[in-house]
Parts: C-alpha cells; structure tokens; sequence
C-alpha cells in the first residue's frame, strides 16, 4: 500500500513538473508579445514551486506550507501586473501596484528567511504578516479576475473563452493554501499546480490572448483622445477636472498636473454649465481670453445602467470657421450692395430712353455703351466675387499643401489685360512662391489690376517683390491720389473690388494697402506669406508639414492698415 500512496506522489509530482515546464516553454516562446512578460514570470514561478514541493515535502517537511505561500504570493503577483497591462486598465496606478507587489514578494521574502532561520515559531508577528500578504495577494487576484473577464465580455465571444481559462488558472491558484488546508495531502498542491498550468496552457496556446488584446482598444482610444487636436476635458459629477488631453493644455494655456481635482471654472473662462449643455445635445460656442472661439459639445459619461459618472468636453477650435464666415457675410453684402446700385443705374438710364420728354435730350448710343459697360463690369465683379466666395466658404487658397509661383499668373494677367493704359511689369527672373491658391491668387491680382487701370491715367507698374517670408505685389498707378478720387461717384467698383480682395488675401493671411504713391498717383501693396529661398532649397518641412518658413509667427501682415 505504502508503495502505491509513494508511487501515485511521485508520478504527480513529475506530471506536475512536465505540465508547468511545457507551460514555461509555451510562455518562453511568446515572451515577445506586447503583454506577455507578467505571464511568463507567473510560468517561472509555478515551475519552480513544482520542482521545489517534491524536494520539501520529503527533506524538510516543516517548511513545505511556506514554499507553497511563495509560490502563491510571487505568481499571483505577477497576474495581477498582467490583469492589467493585458486590459489597460492600469493606467497613472500602474507604479503603484508593482510597488505594492514588490513590496509584499519583499515581505514574503523576509518570512522565508524568518522560517529558515527557526525564527518562524518564536515571532507571532511573523505569522500575522503572514496572514496579511496573503489576504492582500488574494484581493489583488480578484481584482485582476474580474477585470480581465468584464473586458474581454465587452470584446468579443471567442476571446471571452480565452479569457475564461486565463481566469480560471489564477483562480486555481490562489486557491491552493485554501484546498491544501482541507485536504492535507501532499498529492493536493502538485494537482493543482497541474490544473492551473493547464489551463493558462491551452489559454495561451489555443486562444493566442496576445494576438486580441483588450488593452489594443483602450490604448488605441488612448492614444486617439491624446492625438486629437481638439481639446478633450474629463469632468465627475461634481464638476472637478478629472483628465485632459494634451491639446487642452494648449489651448487653455495650462498644465494638467495642475488643474486635476480642480473646478472646471479653473479651466474655461466662463461659467459653464456641464448639465444644461449635456442636455442641449447641442454645440455651445466660448471664447477664450485670446479671442478663440470653442465649439464645446459635451456627453455625459454613463454606465450600461445609465448612471452618471462625470462629463466629457470636447472643445473645437472654430475661429477660422467663424472668421470665414463673417468675411463670407461682408463679401455677400458688398455684392448685394454693388448689384442693386448698378442695377438701379442701368434702369435709370432705361427709363431716360424711354422717356418721351427726354428722348431727344440724350444719346441713346451713349446710354447703351454704358449700360453695357456697367452690366459687363458687374458681371465680371461677380465672377470674381463668387471665386472668392467659394474659397472662404470651403477654407480652400491656403494651407500647408498650397504654393504657388507668383511670377507667371501676374506675368499672364497682365499680358491678358486689354485696356489702352500702359502696364509696365518688373517681375524677377526665377520662381516666386506664395502661400496662397493659384486660383485664389489670380482673382485678386486681375481685380486689383483693373481698379488700377480704371484709376490710371496713362500708366500702370506692377512689381513682384521677395523677401525671406513675405511676397509683395505693388501695383502703382499715375492716377489721382486717394484723395482726389474718394468721391469719384464714376469709379463704382473701386471700393467694392478693393475690399473684395482684402477679404481674399486676408484669408491667405496676407495684406491690402492702399497709399499715395511718392511721386504721383496710387500704390496698391499686396502682402502675402511666401515660402523663403532657404526653405526651397532645403525642402525643410517642420513638424506640422508646412514649410519651414510659413509660420503662422510670421511678421503680421496688418502694417498697412494706417494707409487705407
């Protein structure tokens, strides 16, 4: 009998060594996987508590419950650190739960050598830590049973069975001491040392856990929430600031370790309420002490039971939306204002031709050259309108992709003008690039050329003009000085085709001024950002994709806003 009770220990003893030493080679295999270390540290463990149990039940059977606590301390700390780097949910505790492990593996460390050292029985503490470690160990396991499995349940049903046996294995071991003390038998903890590697085995090997990992979709929405240029605020019920990304801190000016446990009143710089616009379920607009406008849409954070955890802030810059759209309005209304003008001239001068008392006063001939004239004129200012309307409307002409050679769409401009006044053009020899639509471009150099033709009186000169960051157009006519011809009533697209083109290069982040010339007559300067001579020659790209020198830090283009 003795021989059968010896021979049945030995054998699950070595199975036992087999089936941890094929789960440790499984593991050894897989220790490149994002994930996969932890686990390999609970397969070095248990194989080694299954080599060292047989050797201690037999030469020193005082110290076998110990051997056994160590195993179960050490590997289940290793799962709980994979629990979570396998479902991300560790997050900023992280650090703190391996100093928690490490600190309890350091404790049990010390018991092992309490116990070797025969100091085991004198000290009542050293039982009590004993006690302690465990308890802990076995929340600490729990607690990385439940996540793994309510994470993998929200992935899908294939990884939920991996997931399952993963659970289990831990599970089987942490239960160890508990079945040992039952069942005092030393065929008890090699068994379950047999259950537990067996299951993390076909976990591993069956399932691959690595190639579906959960924390894939939490990193991934992570790393989205800290990528996306819109800045993304976390608040509680109570409205204190729980998390944000870094483009808050950019656009709030301020630093996150700062304003964490915060009022959101700390961060936005109106009163808000997080409640009242979550139930809008619509865009809220804010503006920031430097002129920012914010579209803030704000969700509430629930559970699958619509409880209500906090308030996720999603604020997008729209400025430039909202800029485009005013000078979108002022462009609608500068050509309504011009049509009905003209148009009411037009009719005018219809109503004088058809008039039976005036008939023989006018000249019909004259009359209809200058409703055609005007009907024409207005004709092409609203074509060049609407091109200019298209762009602001879609945020089209600028940006890092657009760059332009300015020399040869002035140098066709005014080759294709075909008025009487004579156009002098100085234009450079090699390529000038601008920042600014090709199409966008041309609309404001012919409009601003046939305002100068119409102001000159014989000559027109228009220069193209580099610097390292701005391209300056000037176009100089010998007609009156800004003065004189304020109130020329004649002129009536003067006024509207300048501002049409200030709109236009404004929207390039550039300049229109107007001046009086140093000698005589009027100077247009167009100013637009251009992409210097060293960047060319580099082909430098900063971070963003623009070119070197297209910094929205440029020198600002509003110098000549005392000469309008």
């Amino acid at each position: 009998m003795m021989d059968v009770e010896l021979g049945l220990r030995v054998a699950i003893n070595l199975v036992s060594v087999l089936v941890t030493g094929y789960f440790l080679v499984i593991m050894w295999r897989v220790r490149s996987e994002p994930t996969s270390l932890p686990l390999l540290g609970v397969a070095v463990v248990v194989f080694l508590g299954a080599v060292v149990h047989p050797l201690v039940t037999t030469f020193l059977t005082k110290f076998w419950f110990l051997s056994m606590y160590s195993v179960i301390v050490f590997g289940g700390g290793f799962w709980f650190l994979f629990a979570l780097r396998y479902t991300g949910r560790g997050g900023r505790v992280t650090p703190l739960a391996v100093a928690l492990v490490a600190g309890l593996s350091v404790t049990m460390l010390g018991i092992d050598i309490a116990g070797a050292t025969s100091l085991f029985r004198r000290f009542v503490l050293v039982n009590v830590l004993l006690n302690s470690v465990i308890l802990v160990l076995a929340s600490l396991v729990v607690i990385g049973l439940i996540v793994v499995v309510t994470v993998s349940y929200e992935e899908n049903e294939f990884l939920i069975r991996g997931s399952m046996l993963l659970s289990g294995g831990a599970a089987v071991l942490v239960l160890v001491p508990v079945v040992a003390s039952k069942f005092p038998n030393p065929v008890v903890v090699p068994s379950m040392f047999i259950a537990a590697s067996g299951l993390l085995s076909v976990a591993v090997s069956r399932y691959r856990p690595f190639e579906m990992l959960p924390v894939v979709r939490v990193a991934g929405r992570d790393r989205i929430i800290e990528e996306l240029s819109d800045a993304v605020v976390v608040v509680d019920r109570d409205g204190r600031v729980r998390d944000l990304n870094p483009s808050a801190e950019t656009v709030f000016d301020i630093d996150r370790s700062a304003v964490l446990g915060r009022p959101l009143g700390d961060v936005f710089p109106v009163p808000f309420d997080t409640a009242s616009a979550a139930a809008a379920q619509e865009p809220t607009h804010v503006r920031t002490d430097d002129d920012t406008i914010l579209s803030v849409t704000v969700r509430s954070v629930t559970d699958d039971r619509d409880r209500l955890f906090g308030h996720l802030l999603v604020c997008q810059d729209v400025t430039d939306r909202r800029n485009r759209e005013d000078r979108l309005a002022v462009l609608n209304h500068l050509l309504t204002g011009a049509m009905r003008e003209q148009m009411g001239a037009v009719a005018d001068d219809v109503t004088a031709l058809l008039d039976s008392e005036t008939a023989e006063a006018t000249d019909p001939e004259g009359i209809g050259d200058g409703i055609y004239t005007t009907t024409t004129d207005l004709l092409t200012l609203v074509e060049r309108t609407r091109e200019v309307e298209r762009a602001l409307a879609n945020g089209d002409g600028t940006g890092a992709d657009e760059r332009t050679d300015a020399v040869p769409i002035v140098r066709d401009v005014v080759n294709a003008d075909s008025a009487d006044i004579d156009i002098v053009p100085t234009l450079p020899d090699g390529p000038v690039p601008v920042a600014i639509g090709g199409s966008l471009l041309r609309t404001t150099v012919e409009t601003l050329l046939d305002d100068a033709v119409r102001h000159a009186a014989e000559t027109v000169a228009v220069a193209v003009e580099e610097t390292d960051e701005m391209v300056t157009i000037r176009i100089v006519d010998d007609g009156p000085s800004e003065s004189d011809s304020a109130e020329d009533e004649g002129q009536f697209s003067d006024g509207i085709s300048m501002q049409i083109a200030r709109l236009a290069v404004e929207h390039a982040n550039g300049s229109v001024s107007v001046s009086p010339d140093e000698t005589d007559g009027r100077r247009i300067r167009v100013r637009l950002p251009g992409i210097g001579s060293a960047s060319r020659a580099s082909g430098r790209t900063d971070s963003s994709g623009r070119d070197g020198s297209l910094s929205r830090d440029a020198p600002s283009p509003v110098d000549g806003g005392a000469e309008r």
